[in-house]
């Protein structure tokens, strides 16, 4: 995330934001000697793994936007 702040007429101005995502993969490499049910169990922790990372960068991003949010309340009352 790039965020540029310059001074226009003695007041601050933003030029943009850029927010890039990049799409996460992920390849799975298993012995062949797996039951089915281990199998389903490794799915199933890197599947909540994936959840859990998912909620975090959620709140991330919600945090990121309550700051930038007050903070260009605070550059506009300026």
């Amino acid at each position: 995330m790039v965020l540029v702040l310059i001074a226009v007429n003695d007041k601050w101005r933003r030029t943009g934001i850029t927010v890039e995502f990049y799409q996460l993969g992920f390849r799975v490499l298993a012995p062949g000697n797996l039951s089915p049910s281990e199998l389903d169990e490794a799915l199933d922790t890197l599947h909540g793994n994936v959840k859990n990372l998912e909620k975090c960068s959620l709140q991330q991003l919600k945090t990121v936007f309550e700051v930038l949010t007050r903070l260009g309340h605070l550059i506009h009352s300026l």
